[in-house]
């Protein structure tokens, strides 16, 4: 588990008995560029709060089994309970900088985004892609500190939301703590998955997974899965996968001859997926394969 989520998952451990009236954070909660909670006495909180009164996570956007309505739900619960401001976003906009305080985070009404790490010899690395309904900003926690660039992959629009804002919240609102810890149960789960893709699957089920994965968060969030525009570059796309464009290019150009893909008139970013179970069936076979070869 990430250190942010670590954070937020000590802060509800403390059990609450009937006769305790204590909120879901420690005694006093700060953080770099951001106001001190106080637990106690909190102007923040009633005293006579209890957060097992009658409160169920799962009553709430939790107990939604379609994707596209729960994510709907919890940005909804977000809006009404936090009233964060919003920002229009560009091509290339960066929304925070590596190494900057932390006060902030976002979560992504629209557009596409990419999180780039940088190393201490100034090569970069996207380590992950976020979609709307996701957060930006939660690694920041652990240190005070930004650990990525944050940039806009297309044109969006993100809530801004001050960290302060956000805990103040959770301490008045179980349901808001329920939707942090499920962003941040995600954000965990994706990096696992991403990770476990580029450390067993070879170079073009690697690909294909990579478009599975994009048709799939396509679909979750209402949109077209079986057509795809890909809002990054054959040199992006490979730095994710840790491939070289032409090796990204070759692959592309394979599943493109075996049918599993289709290119759109406008360009290779435009690409059409005629059987998504055909794909995934794809990538299954091309991990067992691998699988054999090794033992």
């Amino acid at each position: 588990m990430s250190e942010a989520a670590q954070l937020i998952q000590h802060d509800r451990s403390h059990q609450i008995s009937s006769r305790d009236r204590l909120p879901a954070f420690p005694h006093t909660v700060s953080h770099p560029g951001t106001r001190a909670v106080s637990a106690r006495g909190s102007s923040v909180m009633d005293d006579s709060t209890d957060l097992h009164d009658g409160f169920s996570p799962f009553q709430g956007f939790q107990s939604l089994q379609d994707p596209q309505q729960r994510m709907l739900e919890m940005m909804r619960t977000v809006r009404e309970l936090v009233q964060p401001a919003s920002k229009v976003v560009r091509p290339g906009d960066v929304l925070y900088h590596s190494g900057l305080p932390f006060n902030t985070v976002f979560l992504i009404n629209s557009g596409a985004y990419k999180l780039v790490s940088r190393s201490l010899d100034g090569r970069e690395q996207i380590v992950s892609l976020k979609f709307r309904g996701d957060w930006l900003g939660f690694s920041g926690i652990a240190h005070g500190r930004h650990a990525c660039d944050a940039v806009a992959m297309d044109t969006g629009n993100v809530s801004i939301i001050p960290y302060a804002t956000l805990l103040e919240g959770c301490v008045r609102h179980p349901e808001l703590m329920a939707v942090v810890h499920e962003a941040m149960s995600t954000e965990i789960r994706r990096e696992r998955e991403s990770l476990m893709s580029v450390c067993t699957l070879a170079s073009q089920a690697r690909v294909a997974e990579f478009l599975c994965a994009w048709a799939r968060s396509m679909a979750q969030r209402g949109l077209r899965a079986d057509e795809l525009t890909l809002r990054m570059t054959r040199a992006d796309l490979g730095n994710y996968l840790g491939m070289t464009l032409e090796t990204v290019s070759r692959c592309l150009s394979r599943l493109n001859r075996e049918q599993l893909i289709r290119f759109g008139e406008r360009g290779r970013r435009q690409i059409s997926i005629p059987d998504l179970a055909r794909l995934e069936q794809y990538v299954i076979s091309g991990s067992s394969a691998r699988t054999a070869r090794l033992q």
